[in-house]
């Protein structure tokens, strides 16, 4: 694998962590209202789901993803995690932003939250399949692949680690009611989100 490739990995990554999805929305609230580690969580939680993914695309089972069940089960659960996350963005208070300051919020739930939000993303799911027919499917061999992948993550890692570094050290400067304000926005953004994934969910069922 010569430079170019690695560097057009690596740019891959980082273009897919630039995009204003359900995940990027989510990591940045956490890392305004919880603090850095709460970000970074989210964004690892959400790299194991697409490891999982990746493995069984690897594996040969890419269709097991695109069947028709698993993709109604997929936007079916992406609707719940979306609404869920959406209620509890929109309800934040001034007093939980202000004790962030002082103190991480629970690094389990972020986690949790990044890795629902990955392996329930129909958009990313398609991503994957798409760029290991295409990109990934370039390389002769399985060695390659995996480096390709693991660039790509790293691409992925380095914007959203600098992002989410930016906002923590940044954010003790705006005061906690902006930060709530800004938190209810990206709430409705998710809640967007999954009017979305049941509208194409209903267009599934029709």
């Amino acid at each position: 694998m010569g430079f170019e490739n690695i560097l057009q990995s690596l740019l891959i990554g980082i273009s897919l962590a630039a995009a204003p999805g359900p995940l990027f929305f989510e990591f940045t609230r956490r890392a305004l209202t919880e603090g850095f580690w709460s970000g970074i969580s989210v964004s690892l939680g959400s790299l194991v789901g697409t490891t999982a993914f990746l493995i069984i695309i690897f594996l040969g089972a890419s269709q097991l993803l695109v069947n028709p069940i698993a993709s109604v089960v997929s936007y079916i659960v992406g609707v719940v995690i979306l609404l869920y996350l959406a209620y509890s963005t929109v309800t934040i208070r001034a007093e939980r932003v202000s004790e962030s300051y002082r103190k991480t919020g629970t690094l389990t739930q972020s986690a949790l939250a990044g890795f629902l939000i990955g392996i329930s993303n129909p958009v990313v799911i398609a991503f994957w399949i798409s760029i290991s027919g295409t990109y990934i499917g370039l390389f002769n061999n399985l060695t390659s692949a995996f480096v390709t992948v693991f660039l790509i993550v790293v691409g992925i890692l380095i914007l959203e680690a600098a992002f989410i570094g930016f906002i923590s050290i940044t954010k003790k400067r705006i005061p906690a009611r902006f930060v709530v304000g800004i938190s209810r926005v990206f709430g409705v953004v998710l809640f967007g989100y999954a009017l979305y994934f049941l509208y194409r969910l209903i267009l599934l069922l029709v």
